[in-house]
């Protein structure tokens, strides 16, 4: 050692045990919060009730009618000058 000198560090394995301690205490905290909330609560009961359909009443249905109806068919209208209405819409939308 250099004369006049006296330089001895600190231990810190103290500290270091001490912080191990508090997050190993803080880890074990965290584990018991979380494992706790995922666990299910059990049902009160499990039991199914299945019983049989109840007869519907006849004065409540609704008789539903189905008429054909004549359609009329359109003749395809021929567009003149179609070339011209897409040039300028072309035009217009750009």
């Amino acid at each position: 050692m250099i004369d006049g000198i006296d330089y001895y560090p600190r231990q810190k394995k103290g500290k270091l045990k001490l912080w191990i301690a508090l997050l190993l205490l803080v880890m074990i905290a965290a584990y018991l919060y979380f494992d706790n909330k995922q666990s299910p609560e059990e049902p009160e009961s499990i039991l199914i009730v299945i019983s049989k359909p109840e007869a519907q009443s006849v004065v409540n249905t609704i008789p539903i009618v189905i008429k054909a109806s004549k359609i009329k068919s359109k003749q395809p209208e021929i567009l003149e000058h179609l070339d011209e209405v897409m040039e300028n819409y072309n035009k217009n939308n750009r």
